[in-house]
């Protein structure tokens, strides 16, 4: 050896004495290739592994797990500078991008964030360096799907004599409590470092500040920790804390600075806004008022509408708590309408807050619908070549079809009103389309949402419409509606009539052989402007209203009924009005013949299972409809045919019929219309 090299052997020995060997144990670097399984003192925590899989070369450390902190792997003591190769567990588009995580490690769980990598995937290894500052001691370092292997590092060797060190505030260093009431307090983790026994002589500190814990402190052990609080003063100060000790470093400080705040209550309140909505009966709201400030908050309340009461009337709020006070409106069924308040809350120290409280009452002449009866209600109609509603389990359920709609009654609004009904989408990709068609107007859209999949209904507002008589329309999407309240039924501007149909009715006969039945029936009809209405009968549901409007066309006068009215349920199946030329589905037309007073219908009206396609049970030709029955006297005459089952047959309830008469049955498993 030179003399050189002794020179600096030498230095290096007087330096470790003094620095209580961590400059030597930083000289001495190692790497960790993984290859002869975990290095002792290293340990895996989590969905972790140790294996040839993903290794740079040899073995390696991996993970498939996506969390920043689940998932590590922990070192022995380390100081200086930590340097990695790491890369993504999977490259396909699959997996996600990797991350890798070190973490300070006390020894039981992950302590502050030292530094992250960048996102990446790929399988290129990338090296990572890290310098740890003045930290020394186990690290973890957490894999978010990813890779790591070959790990260099200065493992750290503890001072032989007492070495004290507060967690993150080196001696000399400061900490700033910032603008903070009188007696906000700040915790000082104390750390004996070395392998002897740390001897305390004295804990101060200066400035005004209190140690209210740890101030008796005379002792540390070997590798252990104390806690020392201080509290703020009553006014801006600074200070210094004072350690002496038999540290060879000693006296151990810390600079404080703190801006003293006046102590206030600071007032919040999670609602600014109560809305009771539609009530049957006295109903009542929470409210919860939060005290965020250091001083104690006091509050009354008051209401300026004795239908909305409060209780109590004062509160009184600790520092950091909150405290509830109940509003509740009083219901009385005559005051039907709506019912507003202003409830204001007042602190005692800042601004009062108003919070606006609304309920409305059901005026008894308002209009409701909520499909209970599963049946198109009376008033409604189902329109477009493709619509398709069913109503069942107290709801009506749309199904895709382009062009169709369901249409409420006539509705009478006034201004200020509104109306809500309830939607819910069965489907990903619904679009909840409504619109209003005004007297003498024309159809436009006052909702259109996208919509996807719903679990439960959602409330919907229909106002800002002026004063007038509106239809109203769902478009045929997969979405259920119900519970409409609002506005009112608007009275008939139509007049309606008693006059007679001449038919012939074409059914299946128990054998399946096509009978017919001509007859005559009284039945009302409509006019409404150039809407008109026929309350036709039917073998489903007794009679059942089909609209059509006149038609626009130049020629002889005919009025278009659209193909696809719905007409209730037979057995489980939908039925439908709908016109037939014989292959396909098509609008039913109806001419008039002024001087006659009569109606004319020259195709075929089924009574069909689809809107879209032929499928029916029964059929109408030959259909006349005029005010004057002798007219029909030369048309048709009614014709009876009593039917006897050569089959077996039954209702639909289930129920064995020996002698059928007019009605619905199941002869030989098909349906059959007996007229």
């Amino acid at each position: 050896m030179n003399r050189i090299n002794q020179i600096l052997l030498t230095a290096l020995t007087v330096m470790a004495v003094l620095f209580g060997g961590s400059l030597t144990a930083n000289a001495a670097t190692v790497t960790e290739d993984f290859n002869s399984g975990l290095p002792e003192g290293w340990s895996l925590v989590g969905n972790i592994f140790n294996d040839s899989d993903r290794a740079r070369s040899g073995q390696g450390v991996w993970s498939s797990g996506k969390s920043s902190t689940d998932n590590y792997l922990v070192t022995e003591p380390i100081e200086g500078t930590l340097s990695f190769y790491w890369r993504s567990f999977g490259t396909s588009g699959s997996y996600p991008n990797g991350m890798v995580y070190v973490y300070q490690y006390d020894g039981t769980a992950l302590g502050s964030l030292i530094q992250q990598t960048a996102s990446y995937k790929g399988s290129t290894w990338k090296q990572e360096t890290i310098n740890l500052g003045s930290y020394h001691g186990q690290v973890a370092i957490a894999l978010y799907s990813a890779c790591v292997d070959d790990v260099t590092y200065a493992p750290y060797e503890a001072a032989q004599e007492a070495t004290l060190l507060i967690a993150d505030y080196p001696s000399g260093s400061t900490f700033n409590f910032g603008t903070v009431v009188e007696g906000t307090t700040k915790a000082f983790t104390l750390k004996n470092e070395g392998l002897t026994e740390l001897s305390v002589s004295s804990v101060s500190v200066t400035g005004g500040y209190t140690i209210i814990e740890g101030a008796e402190l005379t002792t540390i052990a070997a590798q252990s920790t104390a806690q020392l609080t201080v509290a703020t003063p009553a006014e801006d100060a600074e200070g210094v804390l004072t350690i002496v000790s038999n540290d060879a470093n000693s006296p151990y400080t810390v600079l404080l600075k703190s801006v003293n705040k006046v102590a206030a209550p600071q007032m919040n309140l999670d609602l600014t806004a109560v809305a009771f909505g539609r009530v049957t009966a006295d109903t009542l709201q929470e409210v919860t008022v939060s005290n965020t400030g250091d001083a104690e908050l006091v509050v009354t309340i008051a209401s300026d509408n004795s239908e909305f009461t409060v209780a109590p009337t004062s509160l009184a709020v600790a520092a950091g708590s909150s405290e509830t006070f109940t509003v509740t409106f009083v219901y009385d069924e005559k005051a039907y309408g709506s019912h507003t308040a202003t409830i204001t809350v007042t602190p005692n120290v800042g601004e009062p807050v108003a919070i606006r409280a609304t309920a409305s009452i059901k005026d008894p002449e308002e209009w409701s619908e909520n499909f209970e009866a599963n049946v198109l209600p009376d008033g409604w109609y189902v329109i477009g070549t493709s619509a398709k509603w069913a109503f069942a389990d107290g709801v009506a359920s749309g199904s895709y079809e382009p062009d169709g709609w369901l249409v409420t009654p006539r509705l009478a609004v006034a201004e200020g009103e509104s109306m809500t009904f309830q939607a819910m989408s069965r489907q990903f990709g619904t679009d909840l389309k409504v619109q209003y068609l005004p007297e003498n107007g024309e159809w436009t859209s006052i909702i259109s949402e996208a919509r996807n999949r719903q679990s439960d209904f959602e409330t919907y507002t229909v106002s800002g419409l002026e004063a007038g008589i509106y239809r109203f329309r769902f478009a045929s999407e997969n979405l259920d509606l119900d519970n409409f309240e609002g506005f009112k039924l608007a009275p008939s501007s139509g007049t309606k009539e008693t006059w007679y149909v001449s038919y012939t009715f074409h059914y299946l006969d128990d054998s399946g052989a096509e009978q017919s039945n001509s007859d005559i029936e009284a039945m009302e009809i409509e006019f409404d402007g150039d809407d008109l209405a026929f309350n036709f009968p039917n073998p489903i549901r007794s009679n059942t209203w089909m609209k059509g409007t006149k038609s626009t066309e130049e020629g002889p006068v005919s009025y278009i009924f659209p193909n696809g009215q719905y007409i209730g349920k037979f057995g489980t199946e939908d039925a439908y009005y709908c016109g037939s030329n014989g292959n396909e589905l098509i609008d039913m037309q109806f001419y008039y013949d002024e001087e006659a007073n009569t109606f004319h219908n020259f195709q075929h009206i089924l009574i069909n299972s689809s809107p879209t396609e032929v499928d029916y049970w029964g059929y109408f030709s030959d259909v006349t409809i005029t005010k004057d029955k002798s007219v029909l006297a030369g048309i048709a005459q009614p014709v009876g045919k009593k039917t006897t089952c050569s089959n077996i047959c039954y209702d639909l309830q289930g129920r064995r019929v020996a002698q059928p008469t007019k009605g619905i049955y199941i002869m030989g498993g098909r349906k059959v219309v007996i007229k």
